[in-house]
């Protein structure tokens, strides 16, 4: 959500203000259609009770309509409401104090009310369902029990959120990320489904509106909790490919290995391909400990998401770098002849694509991500395909040069899917909307850390190739 969107609410929010003093019960309807799942959200935050939070926002409503005149600011007016809803929420706090038993009376005109429509199946949440998400929920501290609760009753928009609390975007998206920390993570699924069902329907708008006939705009008026009476009454696929295919491709780079070994030409290649190897599965090791330290310390220290997001970007610049320059090395020494690039078993070209693909592959299999698997899987059969095919008449430096190329032709198509894509496979892995991931992760940032490696793999090449 941008400021300009906000801004546009915000002369909406004034028009209709000015409306309903004017006596429009219209536009007062308007208002509170616009801002029921608020002021429900902040009632129940507080609550736990779907039923009490309702009665307590439509108490909020027909005190705003009262109080209407009393509001300087008609830009501000979702934060408004948000204060006299929570004024109504002590308020009814400390009355239930005095009185255990508290009984609403019923206002005389309850007939001339409409009557409830149906709620949709999508809507419904049984007693046993909120006292599950209470139960949950209810177990957050209040500084991050409050932005939840909005954030998934506000559409998910973190500039609703921000606005209604009148916080900083980057405090709230704070708060969210420590709140998520929190709730048990086999509940979070259902936390987040159940919210949104016990979102107010089209009825809670029309029981307002309903009973502004017996409020004079600014005026006194009793019975404000009858209202609620009369108004309101009556991918197992996916996960065995993000496990098999990773195994599979490093089952492939491990076989590679080997052979690269097993079949080098005398013993001096032999020692440098066992040293290029050991480099090569040091730097795996290291990048994979590398995340789960990440993942260890954003845990431990309740990091927020963009803290953990670019310390795992982190990881992951470092790795490339590094096998970018171990790439370049093993290119060199073949086309400079240091080597002798004898021809690749047909055996070892299959583990060599299988390796360099089949983990983003998997990746994007497991986000669903179902046409950027394919476009990869096309590639790397065309690569090796291509290569097979080409390979017949070239021997020597030529034919390093062929499966060289081959190589880095599907990784320059890898590091397009991730530039087009990346945002959609992160999003669901932190947990956030894809708005919220563009605002955390930027796709500028990514193309300039792409450019910056391909700017490297250029750097090193023109070094290494001056230096022979």
């Amino acid at each position: 959500m941008t400021t300009h969107t906000l801004s546009a609410e915000a002369s909406e929010d004034t028009a209709l203000v000015t409306q309903s003093l004017a006596g429009s019960r219209d536009a007062f309807g308007r208002i509170v259609e616009r801002y029921q799942s608020l002021v429900c959200a902040v009632a129940f935050s507080a609550t736990g009770s779907v039923t009490r939070s309702e009665d307590l926002a439509q108490e909020t409503f027909l005190t705003a309509w009262q109080q209407l005149r009393q509001l300087r600011e008609p830009a501000k007016l979702r934060a408004w409401l948000c204060g006299i809803a929570r004024n109504t929420i002590n308020a009814d706090r400390r009355r239930q104090g005095r009185e255990p038993v508290h009984h609403a009376a019923q206002l005389t005109d309850e007939a001339d009310l409409p009557a409830p429509e149906p709620a949709p199946p999508s809507q419904v949440i049984s007693n046993e369902e909120v006292a599950l998400l209470w139960r949950e929920v209810g177990q957050l501290p209040e500084i991050y029990r409050e932005p939840f609760v909005l954030f998934y009753r506000e559409h998910r928009s973190v500039a609703h959120v921000a606005a209604a609390l009148e916080l900083s975007e980057d405090a709230v998206l704070q708060r969210l990320s420590r709140g998520r920390k929190l709730l048990h993570e086999r509940m979070l699924v259902f936390v987040e489904s159940a919210l949104d069902r016990t979102n107010p329907g089209k009825q809670f708008a029309l029981g307002v509106q309903a009973a502004l006939p017996l409020l004079a705009v600014g005026g006194q008026g009793a019975g404000l909790a009858t209202v609620k009476g009369a108004a309101m009454k009556g991918g197992g696929l996916a996960s065995l490919s993000a496990l098999v295919l990773p195994v599979a491709g490093m089952l492939a780079a491990l076989g590679v290995s080997w052979g690269s070994i097993r079949y080098a030409g005398d013993p001096d290649e032999r020692r440098f391909m066992k040293t290029w190897n050991l480099v090569l599965w040091s730097s795996i090791g290291a990048f994979m400990l590398g995340l789960y330290g990440v993942d260890a310390l954003g845990s431990a220290w309740h990091w927020e998401v963009r803290t953990a997001l670019f310390a795992g970007v982190g990881v992951w610049c470092c790795y490339l770098l590094v096998l970018a320059m171990l790439l370049v090395v093993m290119y060199r020494r073949g086309v400079e002849g240091q080597r002798r690039p004898a021809g690749t078993p047909r055996g070892m070209l299959v583990g060599m694509y299988s390796a360099t693909s089949s983990w983003m592959i998997g990746l994007a299999w497991m986000m669903g991500d179902r046409a950027s698997a394919a476009f990869i899987v096309v590639a790397t059969l065309g690569m090796a395909a291509w290569n097979v095919h080409a390979r017949r008449h070239r021997t020597g430096v030529a034919l390093h040069q062929l499966t060289s190329g081959c190589q880095a032709a599907l990784c320059g198509v890898l590091l397009l899917v991730v530039n087009l894509r990346v945002d959609r496979w992160l999003a669901p892995i932190y947990n956030v909307p894809l708005d919220e991931m563009h605002r955390l992760l930027p796709m500028a940032t990514v193309h300039v850390l792409t450019v910056l490696l391909l700017g490297w793999v250029g750097a090193l090449l023109a070094l290494t190739g001056r230096k022979a």
